[in-house]
């Protein structure tokens, strides 16, 4: 917690009901913002199989916050935004990782799922309702990676490539803007090494995805990078 500028009672509670005109929050007390508290409970587990070449990581998560802090508008004439403490929120999941080792460990198959539902436990007003999800957090997100090691005249090279997912999600929990989200990645990697020197061809973006990316500032982001490839040469000394 900690105090903020008080709101002026002469052009936020003009009707002098005790009320910010045009909202449900009481003014006085409106100058402290108070703590906030968190219950963060995480249960996890990791496991080799087949001599090690099947290894399984898994956790499942449940996150408890309470007396949200909040920077809202209040609406005209009062012309300021005012700090307050609404709602709860819930965010529970799972998450899996796998990786797989074959033909005598060249291979590699990596696997990651994870399930995340975030959402308000109660109405909060001025803020959203119970069972709204929260902004910036889509349900889904997963990833699928491969990488080939090979010697190849004497030289240690190798060739990857990785295709990543992230669900849909919106930028405000009132959900008054287009969806977000909700697109696929596609990279790959070729490298070499010769002597001190490690050179890699690489390609993110290869699919030329052009999604928008939300922030934590409303109605503000980011376009996915185009797609860029390029190489790299590193000197070990």
């Amino acid at each position: 917690g900690k105090p903020v500028t008080p709101l002026s009672r002469a052009l936020c509670d003009a009707d002098n009901d005790g009320v910010i005109d045009g909202t449900d929050f009481p003014i006085e007390g409106s100058n402290i913002l108070d703590s906030d508290s968190l219950d963060s409970i995480e249960f996890g587990t990791k496991h080799a199989f087949l001599d090690n070449r099947l290894i399984i990581n898994a956790a499942i998560y449940h996150i408890d916050w309470e007396d949200i802090p909040l920077s809202l508008p209040a609406p005209r004439p009062c012309p300021f935004n005012f700090q307050t403490n609404r709602g709860r929120a819930v965010s529970q999941g799972v998450e899996v990782e796998t990786s797989y080792f074959m033909l005598e460990d060249k291979l590699r198959l990596d696997l990651r799922l994870s399930y995340n539902d975030a959402e308000l436990r109660e109405d909060a007003p001025s803020l959203g309702d119970k069972g709204d999800q929260l902004p910036l957090s889509p349900n889904s997100d997963a990833s699928l990676s491969v990488e080939y090691n090979f010697n190849i005249a004497g030289y240690e090279g190798y060739i990857g490539s990785t295709y990543s997912y992230v669900g849909g999600y919106h930028q405000r929990i009132t959900r008054d803007r287009a969806e977000v989200g909700d697109y696929g990645q596609l990279s790959f990697t070729a490298g070499v090494t010769i002597g001190n020197v490690d050179i890699e061809l690489y390609g993110n973006n290869m699919t030329q995805g052009q999604e928008f990316i939300g922030t934590l500032v409303a109605d503000s982001g980011y376009r996915l990078r185009p797609r860029r490839i390029g190489l790299d040469f590193r000197y070990s000394f």
